[in-house]
């Protein structure tokens, strides 16, 4: 099954792959939510990979906004990560358009970083919670 959420647009891209729980085997709570993730970008010029650590409840808030914004095109989300490897922040202009500022950095707190726009629009939405849809069912809270 693809583990992955990509955002597309004109050619430029960021996706998120899920690999796996990152701490299969823990005991403790906060420790067996963290997933192996690689991030890949395609941003003009500029394209690049890097793994990151993101948590189950990390997709939970994007299903939520999706879900919702598909309906109220004029809301506005900021998407991050505990350990800050990436940023998305989603805003509506309320007539159909999301436009997508985004920071990338590849190691956690002390990394380079890439700053890249993107473009969507609603036909987009049912795509992207579809996705996330996949992954919140491979990847439960545990």
């Amino acid at each position: 099954m693809e583990n992955t959420f990509t955002i597309a647009s004109n050619g430029d891209y960021i996706e998120i792959a899920v690999i796996n729980y990152a701490y299969l085997n823990s005991q403790d709570t906060y420790d067996k939510n963290w997933l192996n993730v690689v991030i890949t970008i395609k941003a003009g010029a500029f394209s690049g990979k890097f793994k990151a650590f993101f948590q189950t409840s990390d997709f939970v808030g994007l299903f939520r906004y999706l879900s919702e914004a598909y309906d109220n095109l004029s809301k506005e989300y900021k998407f991050t990560t505990l350990e800050e490897q990436l940023e998305i922040e989603f805003i509506g202009d309320g007539f159909g358009h999301i436009n997508i500022d985004a920071v990338a950095q590849d190691q956690a707190g002390i990394g380079n970083t890439l700053n890249f726009e993107l473009r969507i629009d609603q036909t987009d939405v049912k795509t992207l919670i579809h996705q996330l849809d996949i992954i919140l069912k491979e990847y439960l809270f545990r």
